[in-house]
């Protein structure tokens, strides 16, 4: 669509609690699945990300971070594969033209080793081309999920002027979580 911040509603009101919504809740992105509260973004992978759907997550992102100053990534990565090498290209180039570790997190759960290998490439091409690290934290369950989140929530609103919490901070008051840096 040309209008994300139309699609997903950006500045209408919507806000949700927990992670029990309707499937109307949740909107299309190829064949995963998102939904929005507030500064955070919900991204259901399922399989493969191709450049499409990466896209759109990055331009969500991007309308999320106008409308509400920062930007949390909540990724279900039960389902996730792997992203296409054209997909990794995009978010790499992505992270060329946009600030993508002062301005929000990501945090990725119930994933195998597998994704949290992959997630690691992609982060350390980002590092080595585009001179930024992104903060990708893992934890188990999708309720360590919100719980990451309530705490990012909690501390960058504490902590505005520096942004959002550290890894080793993180760390420090989630216990069980792993961080990729």
């Amino acid at each position: 669509p040309r209008c994300i911040r139309r699609m997903w509603g950006l500045g209408s009101g919507y806000c949700a609690h927990t992670m029990g919504y309707a499937m109307a809740d949740w909107h299309q992105n190829g064949k995963h699945r998102m939904r929005l509260d507030g500064d955070a973004v919900f991204w259901d992978v399922q399989e493969n990300i191709d450049v499409a759907e990466m896209r759109h997550c990055l331009e969500l992102g991007e309308s999320v971070i106008a409308s509400q100053g920062r930007a949390f990534l909540l990724i279900n990565g039960a389902r996730a594969r792997t992203a296409t090498p054209d997909a990794r290209r995009f978010q790499v180039d992505w992270a060329r033209t946009h600030d993508i570790t002062n301005r929000g997190r990501s945090v990725v759960y119930g994933t195998n080793i597998f994704v949290r290998a992959l997630a690691t490439l992609v982060i350390r091409a980002s590092e080595l081309i585009a001179h930024q690290t992104p903060t990708v934290d893992f934890v188990a369950t999708e309720a360590d999920a919100l719980e990451w989140l309530r705490v990012q929530r909690l501390h960058w609103a504490q902590r505005t002027i520096k942004g959002p919490l550290t890894a080793e901070e993180i760390q420090t008051r989630l216990p069980g979580t792993s961080s990729l840096t």
